[in-house]
């Protein structure tokens, strides 16, 4: 697929997340979702990803993970 457009309006992470492709309906603990994400403004709540599969890929600009044990 195509790069998604940047967002116009002050968007986090969390806000935009769109699912592309998944095997399993989202309320059920199993399966395989993919996520393209649009973001143009820094996180100022939490995320919790509790299994720690979870790979992000920047299209562009930088990307600064801080979690408990420190930055990325």
């Amino acid at each position: 697929w195509d790069p998604l457009a940047l967002p116009e309006q002050p968007t986090d992470f969390l806000d935009g997340l769109l699912r592309m492709a998944a095997n399993a309906p989202g309320d059920k603990p199993t399966g395989v979702s993919i996520y393209q994400y649009l973001a143009n403004r820094s996180m100022e709540r939490c995320f919790y990803d509790a299994d720690g599969e979870l790979l992000l890929v920047p299209q562009l600009g930088r990307l600064r993970l801080c979690t408990e044990l420190g930055a990325l």
